[in-house]
C-alpha cells in the first residue's frame, strides 16, 4: 500500500513540476537519476532569445521602372511626283492672201507647231482635177512658227487646199486651209478696118490714119477698096498686163473671116 501511494504521489510532484515549466515558459529537465527523491532539481538558468535586428529599409527609392518607348512611326511615303502634262499644240496654217492670180507667188505660215517636233509637211493640190501639185517639208523654229513661198501654176484654176502635218511629242498634229484663183485678165480687143473714103465719087486714096480706123463693115460709104486689093485690119486689144508684170499670162488670138456673105464674095484670102 505504501509503494503505491508513494508511487502516485510521485506522479502528481512530476505532474505540478511539468505544470510550472510550462507556466514559467521555461523547460525545466526533471532529475531522473533518483526517483523517489523529493527534492526538485534546481531549476536552469533562464535564457531570453533576442530577434535578430530588423533589416534597415533602403533609404533611396528604387528607380523608376523606364516608361514604355512609343513605337517609332512607320516612315510616310513620300507622293509620287505627278506626271507631267503632255504638251498641247494648237497649229494653224494661214496664206498671205485669199485670192491669188495665176502663176503668182503664195506664201504659208504657220503657228502653233511643236518645235521639238519633225519637220511639218505641207501639201497643196488644185480643187479641181488637174496634175499641178506643190509638196515640201519645213522646219519649225524655237517659236513654233513657219514660213515657205512658192508660185502657181499660169494657168487659171479655181480654188487650191493645203494640209500641213507634223509627228510632235503630243501626237499627230493637223491643220488646213483653202485660197482661191482669181480669175485671169480680161483683155478686150477691138477689130478696126481702114476707110480709104467714099466709092462715088473716088476723087482720091485716102490712106490710114487714125481718123480713117472704123469699126465694122466697110461700105461703100466709108471705102471703095477694088478687086484684088488688101484690106487693111487692126487688131486694138485693151486690159492687158504689161510685161514682165506678175502673174505671166498667156492671151491667144483667133482670127477668122467670110469668103461668101450673103452669096457674094467677101474676103478671098488673107494677105
Amino acid at each position: 500500500m505504501r509503494n503505491r501511494a508513494t508511487a502516485r504521489f510521485w506522479i502528481s510532484c512530476v505532474t505540478a513540476s511539468l505544470l510550472v515549466t510550462l507556466s514559467g515558459g521555461n523547460l525545466a529537465q526533471a532529475d531522473t537519476t533518483d526517483p523517489t527523491s523529493t527534492t526538485a532539481a534546481p531549476a536552469a538558468a533562464e535564457t531570453s532569445t533576442v530577434d535578430p535586428a530588423p533589416t534597415a529599409a533602403p533609404t533611396t527609392a528604387p528607380a523608376p521602372a523606364p516608361a514604355p518607348t512609343a513605337a517609332a512611326p512607320a516612315p510616310t511615303a513620300e507622293p509620287a511626283p505627278a506626271a507631267e502634262a503632255a504638251p498641247t499644240f494648237s497649229p494653224t496654217v494661214t496664206s498671205d492672201k485669199d485670192d491669188y492670180a495665176p502663176g503668182e507667188k503664195v506664201t504659208l505660215t504657220g503657228a502653233g507647231w511643236d518645235p521639238a517636233g519633225d519637220a511639218v509637211h505641207l501639201s497643196v493640190i488644185p480643187g479641181v482635177d488637174d496634175p499641178w501639185s506643190y509638196e515640201t517639208d519645213v522646219l519649225v523654229d524655237s517659236a513654233g512658227s513657219f514660213s515657205d513661198s512658192f508660185k502657181l501654176p499660169p494657168t487659171y484654176i479655181p480654188s487650191y487646199s493645203v494640209t500641213a502635218t507634223q509627228n510632235s511629242s503630243a501626237g499627230p498634229l493637223t491643220a488646213t486651209t483653202t485660197f482661191t484663183d482669181a480669175d485671169p485678165p480680161t483683155g478686150t480687143g477691138e477689130i478696126e478696118q481702114c476707110a480709104n473714103g467714099p466709092a462715088t465719087p473716088i476723087t482720091s486714096w485716102t490712106e490710114c490714119n487714125p481718123k480713117t480706123w472704123v469699126k465694122g463693115n466697110l461700105t461703100a460709104s466709108k471705102a471703095h477698096y477694088l478687086e484684088g486689093q488688101s484690106v487693111p485690119y487692126r487688131l486694138k486689144m485693151t486690159k492687158l498686163l504689161p510685161e514682165g508684170e506678175t502673174p505671166a499670162v498667156e492671151h491667144k488670138v483667133t482670127i477668122g473671116y467670110d469668103t461668101i456673105k450673103s452669096g457674094k464674095h467677101a474676103i478671098d484670102y488673107l494677105t
